[in-house]
């Protein structure tokens, strides 16, 4: 039978995807890029922000073909996806080996609740063009107030370094991979059920034959702290791109406090500043949530103050959403329209800075590895993964370019010559 697989959510999310299909194909089953053409359509989930559990939920409602929905959605709040689509099969984040059972039995008419704990899934990784996503540990090791992966992927779960290694070897070697990307929840938290760490398998994966980039994902700024001298030390290996994602959620140590995220704004400030110390140039990312319940206006002035002082390349701006079973969810709401208004602010200050960043770079030449296609070319990545894009390239291939123009987010190139592409 045809499925088709829609994702939602993040990097983490996609690499289950990744796996679902994986075993879905094992089993004689496609996968086509087109709904129309599918006999049962695939949802995987996220429940972390209201606005996209909303689109999922409208989709679930909307969806007359036999339908599979996974994911954290699914572990979370089963009953808000039963009661938008009272026929969809569920298969929750700890229970994703089923997942061909779920396919078939709704392409049968039969509906099926998969939602308990089959242990931790096998690391199966697959390679999408030259970018394969390989998941490193699931879970977190932290309490925050407002946040519901959490509830949908429980505590830290590390895959051993043999494994990680054996999956990048197979990606890179078989499959062709050039950018690999390492994924988790916090892969800060890595190895603290298994006694290893973040750097050391940064250096093991180093040592693997071939040409390839690694991507670092999300990382916490506690668990920085914790490692910094041997996690900068293992970033200076060539393979490794110099990205830092490390989000730090509000530049209130009151909001901070309250969201029990476990470090203060000044040593989630250091983070940066030690960063740019060893790595001038690199790419820094983080995310904020605005309107926390208990966020003053003088708060919202202090992540203002955080943002304008880090200069992050990349800033997720999310509109707090009370997330159902988290402690938060009790917590009286902030008017919509503040919300609102801190978000559009913070989120012109993120661009601006963005933009600001970019323009320093242009008319400097840069060595880009080709990973993608992009709506007017191809997007390419810097040794720090800063985003430039060029009218003609190869993906896969290695270019010598020259940046012309910024934007936000990303800089135009031309080949190093000056001829255009």
């Amino acid at each position: 039978m045809k499925v088709y697989i829609k994702t939602y959510g993040c990097t983490f999310n996609q690499a289950d995807s990744d796996r679902m299909e994986m075993e879905l194909k094992e089993h004689k089953h496609e996968i086509t890029e087109s709904e129309s053409q599918a006999d049962v359509i695939l949802l995987n989930t996220c429940s972390v922000k209201d606005a996209t559990q909303q689109k999922i939920l409208w989709k679930v409602t909307h969806t007359p073909k036999p339908l599979v929905v996974a994911g954290c959605l699914a572990q979370t709040t089963p009953s808000l996806v039963q009661k938008a689509n009272s026929k969809a099969s569920l298969v929750g984040t700890f229970s994703q080996d089923s997942v061909v059972e779920a396919v078939e039995n709704a392409f049968a008419g039969k509906k099926t609740v998969f939602t308990k704990n089959n242990g931790f899934p096998k690391l199966n990784p697959v390679t999408d063009g030259v970018i394969a996503r390989i998941q490193i540990n699931s879970g977190c090791a932290s309490s925050c107030t407002f946040c519901s992966t959490k509830l949908a992927r429980g505590g830290v779960k590390s895959y051993r370094p043999r494994e990680i290694l054996d999956a990048i070897e197979k990606t890179v070697l078989q499959g062709g991979a050039k950018e690999i990307q390492l994924t988790s929840q916090d892969t800060g938290a890595y190895g603290l059920d298994c006694g290893v760490t973040l750097p050391g398998l940064l250096g093991r994966i180093s040592e693997i034959n071939g040409d390839f980039k690694v991507r670092v994902g999300m990382l916490n700024p506690q668990h920085f702290l914790r490692l910094e001298e041997k996690l900068l030390k293992a970033f200076e290996n060539e393979k490794i791109y110099k990205f830092f994602h490390i989000p730090v959620q509000s530049g209130s140590d009151s909001v901070l406090k309250d969201m029990k995220r476990g470090y203060t704004i000044q040593e989630a400030a250091s983070c940066f500043e030690k960063i740019n110390g060893k790595f001038p140039n690199a790419v820094l990312a983080t995310d904020i949530i605005v309107g926390y319940p208990t966020e003053s206006k003088e708060d919202f002035e202090e992540t203002l103050g955080f943002l304008r002082k880090a200069e992050c390349d990349m800033v997720n701006i999310s509109k707090f959403s009370s997330r159902p079973k988290t402690p938060a969810f009790k917590l009286k709401q902030l008017e919509n329209d503040e919300v609102k208004k801190r978000s559009e602010m913070a989120s012109a200050l993120a661009r601006s800075v963005s933009l600001g960043k970019n323009k320093k770079f242009v008319g400097q030449n840069a060595r880009i590895l080709i990973t993608e296609k992009a709506k007017t070319g191809f997007s390419g990545r810097t040794q720090e993964y800063r985003q430039v894009v060029v009218s003609k390239a190869r993906i896969g291939g290695v270019l010598d370019v020259k940046m012309h123009k910024a934007r936000i987010g990303c800089l135009l190139g031309r080949k190093a010559s000056g001829k255009a592409f």
